[in-house]
């Protein structure tokens, strides 16, 4: 089950199967052909290119390769290490946010440019930052 912590890709043949054990969490990606997955416990799944699939996990998981396919799986701390990414961006956004008001004040501009519309807006009008 190397593929709970790695990051992999695979190359199935139309109609090869791979046969792994479920992980809950790990995402399965059709990056190329079509797959039909059949996770043990769960239903049966058909995967477009760009579409993905979240495993349930407790079984096995069946992966048949509808055309030739390329498909990728990846762990489930890889979708936690993203939100976490996330979860950072808008933290320094919103203090990128905080700070470029009080310092055009201490500048002594007293406007704030709006990212939305590029024009100045008076300080008491209220800040239109994205």
């Amino acid at each position: 089950m190397l593929y709970e912590f790695i990051e992999y890709e695979h190359r199935l043949a139309q109609k090869q199967v791979l046969t792994l054990q479920s992980v809950e969490g790990a995402v399965i990606v059709c990056e190329q052909g079509g797959l039909w997955l059949t996770e043990e416990n769960g239903g049966d799944i058909v995967l477009q290119p760009g579409q993905s699939y979240r495993l349930r996990g407790g079984g096995q998981l069946v992966i048949e390769a509808l055309h030739t396919a390329r498909l990728q799986i990846l762990p489930a701390v890889h979708q936690h290490a993203r939100t976490v990414v996330q979860l950072a961006y808008g933290v320094v956004n919103d203090l990128l946010h905080v700070i470029r008001r009080p310092l055009a004040q201490v500048v002594g501009h007293g406007v704030h440019r709006s990212q939305t519309d590029g024009h100045a807006t008076p300080a008491s009008a209220g800040c239109k930052c994205a």
